[in-house]
């Protein structure tokens, strides 16, 4: 009979290890597929190619240029390539709560436009390892991240910024 009520008491065990398990898992799964950003900030929609247009170019010109561009991302990398030109750095994101005061007051001004939409602040640099957030970018997807519109941050020193607008490459 004690026999019994052991075998019993393993199997119970078992089950509730096994219950335990995959709720732990299921919670694993679930947050990494509700997750909006990647590790390193940039959000899951952005897509890899965008074709587009800016009026001017922007301070890093090889990559942001002027009229016609496309741009391909590579998230793993972190990188941004201007498929016309063959040109490529590296980018960092820069989160909103780490942003100097002048930058977010470059975010407030175009709050309204944002408002909605899943947005990021990058900076570029041939090294990934020297990217300063002294010349800051705006990237702004929208229509589940099959449009894109990325905008230099007014430094006050220009009557004119780079300001990107594209659809993806599907």
């Amino acid at each position: 009979m004690c026999v019994g009520i052991i075998e019993g008491e393993k199997r119970m065990k078992k089950k509730s290890l096994f219950s335990l398990l995959t709720l732990v898992v299921m919670l694993v799964a679930l947050a990494a597929c509700g997750s909006k950003v990647n590790k390193s900030g940039v959000p899951n929609i952005l897509k890899e190619k965008y074709t587009g247009y800016s009026k001017v170019y922007g301070y890093y010109s090889s990559i942001f240029s002027e009229g016609g561009s496309e741009l391909a991302f590579d998230k793993k990398e972190n990188k941004i390539t201007n498929l016309n030109t063959n040109e490529s750095k590296y980018f960092k994101v820069f989160p909103k709560d780490k942003l100097n005061s002048k930058a977010k007051g470059v975010l407030v001004k175009h709050e309204a436009e944002l408002k909605g939409k899943d947005y990021f602040v990058i900076a570029v640099d041939n090294d990934k390892k020297t990217i300063t957030d002294s010349i800051l970018y705006g990237v702004v997807l929208s229509d589940g991240g099959n449009t894109i519109r990325i905008f230099e941050f007014e430094t006050g020193n220009s009557d004119a910024y780079y300001d990107f607008t594209g659809k993806t490459n599907k």
